[in-house]
C-alpha cells in the first residue's frame, strides 16, 4: 500500500534531506504542497516554494515545461479536503483474526486457500486505514485490485483466478461490492473494534502481510507458503530462506569491504 502514515514527519524529511522521488516526483511535489498548506502558506508562496526545491534538487527540471503541472498540483492539493495523513498504528483484533482464521472451514469454500485469509487480511488493513483516513470511510476500500493482491503476496499466472477470490470472500459475505457501474469499491464486512488488539502494524510501504503469516503460523512469512512440519527454519520456507541468508551474505561482505578500505 502506497501510503505514508505520517505525512507530515516525512516531508520534514524530504526539506531536511533534499530528497525527491526520481521516478514520481510529482508524488513529492503533491506531500509538500499538503504540508505548506497546512503551514498556512498563502498559494503564491508555496508555488515559488516548490518551484525553487524542483530547481534545486530535480536533476534537468525545466520551469517552462513544468509550469502547467505545477500550477494545477498547487491548485489541486491546497484544497482543505487533502489533508496531511497521520496515522500511528492499524490495529487487528482477536475476533477479525478469528473470522479471518475461520475462512477455509467454511463449507462454502470448495478448496482451503491460505490466499483466501492473505486477501481478507490485507482488505481489513486497507479499510481500517481508510477509515483513519476519512471518518466517514465507513470501512470501504478503494484501490486496484492487483495493488491489493500484490500486498497480499498472491500471484498467479492466471488474472481470473486471482479475481476468483475477491467473489469467495464475497459469497461467504465477508465483502460487499459497491452497486454503482463501473465502481470497484469493496466494504468490509467483519471489523470488530472492540475485541482485544492482537496484531499492531507501523509500515503500510512494507511486507505487513508477514504479521498474518507470522500470527496464523504454519506458513513462510516472506512468500505464504506452507511449511513443512518438520521444518527448523520456523518463519521461512527453504527457497525464502536460502535467499534471506545469500542477502545477508552480500550484506555482510559488503560491509567488510567498505571497513577495509577505510
Amino acid at each position: 500500500m502506497n501510503i505514508i502514515m505520517n505525512e507530515k514527519e516525512k516531508a520534514i524529511q524530504i526539506l531536511r534531506n533534499n530528497e525527491i522521488n526520481e521516478k514520481k516526483p510529482s508524488e513529492t511535489i503533491q506531500l509538500l504542497i499538503k504540508y505548506y498548506h497546512e503551514q498556512n502558506i498563502s498559494k503564491d508562496q508555496i508555488r515559488k516554494k516548490i518551484e525553487e526545491f524542483m530547481q534545486q534538487n530535480y536533476k534537468g527540471f525545466n520551469s517552462t515545461r513544468w509550469q502547467q503541472s505545477l500550477d494545477n498540483m498547487v491548485n489541486r492539493y491546497t484544497n482543505n479536503k487533502y489533508k496531511l495523513i497521520n496515522i500511528n498504528r492499524v490495529f487487528v483484533t482477536k475476533e477479525e483474526l478469528k473470522k479471518i482464521k475461520k475462512i477455509n472451514e467454511s463449507d462454502k469454500i470448495e478448496k482451503a486457500n491460505i490466499d483466501l485469509e492473505k486477501l481478507a487480511f490485507v482488505l481489513l488493513v486497507y479499510a481500517k486505514t481508510y477509515n483513519q483516513i476519512n471518518e466517514n470511510n465507513n470501512n470501504w476500500v478503494k484501490a486496484k485490485k492487483t495493488t491489493i493482491l500484490k500486498d497480499a503476496k498472491i500471484r498467479s499466472r492466471n488474472k481470473n483466478n486471482s479475481l476468483d477470490l475477491f467473489r469467495e470472500l464475497h459469497k461467504l459475505e465477508l465483502i460487499s461490492f459497491a452497486d454503482t457501474v463501473n465502481n470497484t469499491s469493496i466494504q468490509v464486512n467483519y471489523i470488530n473494534n472492540i475485541s482485544r488488539v492482537e496484531i499492531e502494524i507501523d509500515n503500510l510501504q512494507g511486507n505487513f502481510i508477514s504479521k498474518y503469516l507470522e500470527w496464523r503460523k504454519g506458513y513462510c512469512i516472506i512468500c505464504g507458503k506452507k511449511l513443512n512440519g518438520k521444518s527448523n527454519r520456523g518463519k521461512y520456507c527453504k527457497q525464502c530462506a536460502k535467499e534471506i541468508e545469500l542477502k545477508n551474505h552480500r550484506e555482510r561482505n559488503k560491509k567488510w569491504y567498505k571497513n577495509k578500505i577505510k
